[in-house]
């Protein structure tokens, strides 16, 4: 499955996606900067806010790349050079924004962002409120449209924040956590640093096709050969982070599956080889069934996931944070 790392859509940190993925499309670039994300927690709350409005990401791809066009460098090529992609980009970011701010902070402080807004563009109308703040089903149809005219509905998203638990029945999709691996923590190295490892191909490989193991094909493969197989790729994505020289720290690395991959590639991935058979595995995404497969741990699980209603039509995958740090050396 090749596609898996070439390129994808990023609703999370950009830095992070780009030690995975050859291209990447950032669509929560304003959230992300201004510390906005869903989630998803006893008290039903479905929206985050996780830090201060630095913008420091946005800043520091800024001031690498001496433009503002930076995000735009990650691109694939001929999406970075069409005349409206960025712009068609642009509106679904700020869609999203608006409706995030409203549910994280309520319709009083949603109509003081709207004045703002109106000031910072020049406006001397008033901006409509209706119109900058789509339902969950609108932000769907609106990016439905994006995927299908610029030919993204095969590629992956990365949704790191994007872990509801809140969501209801029908964002439901089976996935495949690794727990307690050791990642590079992107927060305390600069962009230039990463962009430079991105130049070692080699290294790159490695850590990618571990990455990749949950959507791996190995039809008429035994169970022996995908553990061998799953322990070389662990053992070179180790070494690859290793060799980055970059301070680490301990993730969770969660892949989501939709309906269509689950009927198709997770037939025959390691997820159902390791599970016995396809009918064993999806039964199990119900149980939290907890897998030891030499140094690996994999659970498996339902999850309830908001980005569902949105990205529906693709099949998705994602770096999520650990629900528990683990503080090791």
């Amino acid at each position: 499955m090749k596609q898996y790392h070439n390129t994808a859509i990023i609703f999370g940190r950009v830095k992070d996606a780009l030690l995975h993925f050859e291209y990447v499309i950032p669509m929560n670039v304003t959230g992300e900067a201004m510390g906005y994300r869903p989630v998803g927690n006893e008290s039903g709350q479905s929206i985050d806010k996780f830090k201060e409005a630095t913008m420091r990401d946005y800043r520091e791809f800024t001031d690498f790349f001496g433009t503002p066009e930076a995000m735009q460098r990650f691109y694939p090529p001929a999406l970075a050079q069409h005349p409206s992609f960025k712009d068609t980009v642009n509106i679904f970011d700020g869609l999203l924004f608006a409706h995030m701010i409203k549910a994280a902070e309520g319709e009083e402080f949603f109509q003081k962002y709207l004045e703002s807004l109106a000031q910072l563009i020049g406006s001397e109308q008033a901006v409509r409120a209706k119109q900058l703040s789509p339902s969950i089903e609108a932000l769907q149809r609106v990016f439905s449209k994006l995927a299908t005219d610029f030919q993204l509905l095969d590629i992956p998203i990365d949704c790191a924040p994007f872990f509801l638990e809140s969501a209801d029945e029908h964002s439901i999709s089976g996935s495949v956590s690794v727990l307690r691996i050791r990642v590079i923590d992107t927060d305390n190295v600069p962009l230039s640093q990463i962009v430079e490892f991105r130049r070692d191909k080699q290294k790159m490989e490695k850590m990618r096709a571990f990455r990749l193991f949950a959507y791996e094909q190995y039809s008429g493969k035994d169970r022996a050969y995908v553990e061998d197989d799953l322990q070389k790729r662990l053992s070179d994505y180790e070494d690859a982070v290793r060799a980055s020289g970059f301070g680490t720290k301990i993730k969770t690395l969660s892949f989501l599956f939709d309906s269509k991959v689950l009927l198709g590639a997770l037939a025959t991935s390691a997820v159902a080889v390791l599970m016995g058979n396809p009918n064993l595995a999806m039964e199990a995404f119900g149980a939290g069934t907890i897998l030891e497969v030499g140094k690996l741990s994999l659970e498996y699980a339902k999850q309830r996931h908001e980005l569902r209603k949105i990205c529906r039509e693709n099949p998705i995958s994602y770096i999520a944070d650990a629900k528990r740090i683990l503080k090791v050396p």
